[in-house]
């Protein structure tokens, strides 16, 4: 049987802060997208990392760089909707360069860590 061996490069783009927990997130990203874009997220405890997978980046960025923040929050709890907001400002702000990690198929992958 044969195998391949390969060199391999991970690119990590520019990195914002995020005040919200893991829980308020993910309902930040379903009140982004809605139920019509394809969406999962996992939350690995042991490596303090929660990814969000995007089955079309492109409709989430355009929604990122069209959404108002104080609009998409006013769902959330009170005492939430200003750190969620700012999260959505801070998205706005990468969205530009985060458009050149969509993969081929357009999929996109977002970590949140504490790196």
């Amino acid at each position: 049987m044969s195998r391949s061996m390969r060199a391999v490069r991970s690119e990590w783009a520019d990195a914002a802060s995020v005040f919200v927990d893991v829980e308020t997130f993910g309902k930040l990203m379903g009140m982004l997208l809605g139920e019509e874009t394809a969406y999962t997220y996992v939350e690995s405890e042991a490596d303090e990392v929660f990814k969000l997978f995007v089955g079309c980046g492109r409709t989430f960025l355009d929604r990122v760089k069209q959404c108002d923040p104080q609009k998409v929050t006013r769902k959330l709890d009170k005492s939430l909707r200003q750190d969620a907001a700012s999260c959505l400002a801070n998205l706005k702000a990468l969205e530009p360069a985060w458009r050149e990690f969509m993969d081929k198929d357009g999929h996109l992958e977002v970590w949140v860590d504490a790196f």
